[in-house]
């Protein structure tokens, strides 16, 4: 128990970690508006048009980003999310083009955060914990997120201040490359199958039998001080027989 303790906990501070990451990030890209457009020389049109381009697709690509998280694991998804991320950023801080502003700002930055933000990153956190305690470690997640927006936008101004927002941006390309060694550390444990109890626990107020891949596992005070009347029936694939049996094995204390 204390090992499936420790492994919750870091699944969440990871997890936390990594969306800090990709909301603070993105929540400084306003304060490259004025510096961007004015030695670029374009109009607020077009670094407006890039960044509705990122949050339609940030959106749009959740739910794919969730489904894949379910076949390949979210460490994948992660690790994929966080690259495009930083490809944007760097590619952003490179562009001089209303195209290239797009589809780095717009395109690469949408997926990434669809990767590296709530839709992947809380499902692995519900996976990891106790389902008692999973709705306490969301809300530690998503507050992650709220504080990752509000620290690490006075470094985003001071990034800009000192090296101008081209380097600027490559910068926070080497600090996003950081979500790619937190994508393999978010992997989960599957679950665990549901106890399946014995018939004679069912009237008793002790601990219940647990069944654990097909094989009967009782603590010590399971059933009665004597053999049960009524043995205890435990699913179990037949060595035999090509089809699933019923073992019926008694319990004892």
């Amino acid at each position: 128990m204390d090992a499936l303790r420790r492994h919750s906990l870091l699944i969440i501070l990871l997890g936390s970690l990594v969306v800090t990451l990709a909301m603070g990030l993105r929540h400084g890209f306003g304060l490259f508006l004025e510096p961007m457009s004015s030695e670029l020389g374009w109009g607020r049109g077009v670094f407006a048009f890039a960044l509705a381009i990122q949050n339609l697709l940030w959106g749009l690509a959740q739910p794919f980003s969730g489904a894949l998280a379910d076949r390949f694991g979210a460490a994948r998804v992660v690790v994929v999310g966080g690259a495009l991320y930083t490809l944007g950023l760097v590619c952003m801080g490179l562009s001089d083009s209303a195209l290239g502003m797009t589809l780095s700002a717009g395109v690469l930055i949408g997926l990434g955060l669809s990767g590296t933000t709530f839709s992947v990153v809380l499902g692995a956190v519900g996976r990891a914990v106790a389902p008692e305690k999973r709705s306490m470690a969301m809300g530690i997640v998503s507050a992650a997120g709220s504080f990752g927006q509000f620290a690490m936008l006075p470094g985003t101004l001071g990034l800009l201040e000192w090296l101008g927002w081209s380097a600027a941006l490559l910068a926070m390309g080497a600090i996003g490359a950081l979500m790619l060694p937190l994508g393999p550390c978010c992997a989960t444990a599957r679950p665990l199958p549901p106890p399946v109890t014995c018939r004679c626990a069912r009237r008793s107020t002790r601990p219940p039998a647990i069944v654990v891949s097909g094989c009967c596992a009782w603590a010590s005070s399971c059933v009665a001080s004597r053999w049960c009347s009524s043995a205890c029936i435990c699913p179990a694939i037949s060595t035999t027989t090509a089809s699933r049996s019923r073992s019926a094995v008694p319990c004892w204390r």
